[in-house]
């Protein structure tokens, strides 16, 4: 197994032990947001997009929260864009002159 493929591998686990590690301790929100941000950016995972979510409406500071939900919208844009092209490069092109 090369170096990258243990990076990989070990940042894997770190995402794994993250989540539920969370759920067990206290921190605040704005950290909390922070760190499961971080996990969703690697996994892509809708319940860490959603508990990214949950953390930052628990922000009190408007702005502060304002700015959390806009990076996590932002993130999520991101994750959906590239399946949104895949998707649309399957999809044949339009014929609405019905030529061959």
């Amino acid at each position: 197994m090369d170096n990258q493929q243990q990076l990989f591998d070990l940042r894997g686990q770190i995402i794994n032990e993250l989540t539920p590690l969370m759920e067990s301790v206290t921190v605040e929100p704005q950290q909390k947001f922070a760190i499961l941000l971080l996990a969703s950016r690697n996994n892509g995972s809708s319940d860490s997009f959603r508990a990214a979510y949950e953390a930052a409406n628990k922000i009190e500071d408007n702005n502060t929260k304002l700015d959390a939900l806009v990076e996590l919208l932002e993130e999520i844009e991101f994750q959906l864009r590239p399946r949104e092209e895949s998707t649309a490069k399957n999809v044949p092109p339009s014929n609405p002159d019905n030529q061959p």
